[in-house]
């Protein structure tokens, strides 16, 4: 029943997906496919997007991907002024601001925008190319956005983590930028930022998706500390309490109607990197700690290493890694669903990496 853990390099898809209601969900099936949106740098004053680049700052996974993330509340709902703090997109936020205006006044229009911003007439087709994401903000345009929209202190300290968040570039910035968001929204009762923060816990922390395996158990005990104990103590009760909430906050686990016992909503899933690349190699180590931990500590019938070296081509590493992938799909579809009651929770790790220098790969980018 473990779920699969792996990066992803695919590219978005290039256009917006406007039908997606804007919410954080999570289904709860399995899938194969990711994304790894990238944005330009935030310097200069015209920045292009690139044509991969979509305006949802998370992974904008397809229907029926795990941890599908276009993160903001229904877009049927037309508040009459849009609360920032409620959402993850800038550019949706933009978006419902600019359309709360209109509604208010008819003759409010793009070029009175850009006016208030300071850009001129000669930038009214700006605002529309923000928003399709078509163009990023730079240091300098967000202050003339903040400017335009009235935004107060916090919201335009809220709005320019915002915008660098959604347009990171490197997942360590992606994460230095949410941990600013989290600092900024801290008593706005932000919705969409707590559901990303449960989200980010289930790859964060090694323990998180372990509890969900433990629920599988007939002997399941919801108690802190029950579940430390069959952790080997290795998990605070106030870190199981977390663990919980997130879970249940992302629809991987739910209570029994009848019951009221917690239950895994669904026995498979799979969670893609994208965004999620930085925090899934904390996960990873951690639990080659765990691995070593059971190498030292646990009788040899109850566990097992190996490994394989050897000498190959380097233009054979694709090939290895999809020979890896092709066996843990394996072992899921094998093990992950057997109709027999489990009494134990397990971690397979596999990993594959180069001993001989990597060379790093420059690129002479002519200019044109």
């Amino acid at each position: 029943m473990n779920p699969l853990m792996e990066s992803s390099k695919s590219k978005a898809s290039p256009t917006r997906a406007k039908d997606s209601s804007h919410k954080v969900s999570v289904a709860k099936n399995p899938s194969r496919n990711g994304t790894d949106a990238k944005n330009p740098s935030r310097n200069g004053t015209d920045a292009k997007a690139p044509a991969g680049n979509v305006a949802a700052p998370l992974d904008s996974l397809h229907p029926g991907e795990i941890l599908k993330t276009s993160l903001q509340s229904n877009s049927s709902e037309k508040p009459e002024s849009p609360d920032l703090f409620q959402y993850v997109d800038y550019r949706l936020f933009i978006k419902d601001f600019f359309e709360a205006k209109k509604r208010k006044n008819a003759s409010y229009s793009a070029s009175l925008f850009v006016r208030r911003a300071g850009l001129g007439e000669n930038s009214r087709g700006y605002l529309k190319l923000i928003i399709d994401g078509k163009r990023n903000l730079t240091s300098h345009t967000i202050r003339s956005f903040s400017e335009a929209m009235d935004l107060t202190n916090a919201q335009s300290l809220y709005f320019e983590n915002l915008v660098f968040f959604n347009q990171a570039e490197k997942p360590k910035d992606r994460k230095y930028y949410f941990e600013r968001l989290e600092s900024c929204s801290q008593g706005k009762h932000s919705k969409p930022i707590e559901l990303l923060q449960s989200q980010l816990s289930l790859v964060s922390n090694w323990y998180v998706l372990a509890i969900r395996e433990l629920i599988a158990l007939p002997e399941f005990n919801e108690e802190p500390a029950w579940i430390s104990k069959n952790l080997r103590g290795k998990v605070t009760r106030d870190e199981v309490k977390s663990a919980i909430k997130a879970l249940l906050s992302v629809g991987l686990i739910k209570r029994d109607e009848k019951t009221d016992r917690l239950i895994q909503s669904e026995s498979t899933f799979k969670i893609i990197g994208g965004v999620f690349n930085e925090f899934l190699q904390n996960y990873h180590l951690q639990m080659m700690d765990r691995a070593r931990e059971a190498i030292q500590e646990d009788p040899y019938a109850e566990r097992h290493a190996s490994g394989l070296i050897f000498s190959v081509p380097k233009r054979v590493l694709p090939e290895i890694i999809q020979s890896i992938n092709q066996f843990r799909d394996q072992m899921r579809e094998k093990f992950g669903s057997l109709k027999e009651i489990p009494d134990s929770v397990i971690h397979v790790n596999i990993q594959a990496f180069q001993l001989t220098p990597i060379e790093k790969k420059t690129e002479n980018k002519a200019e044109k």
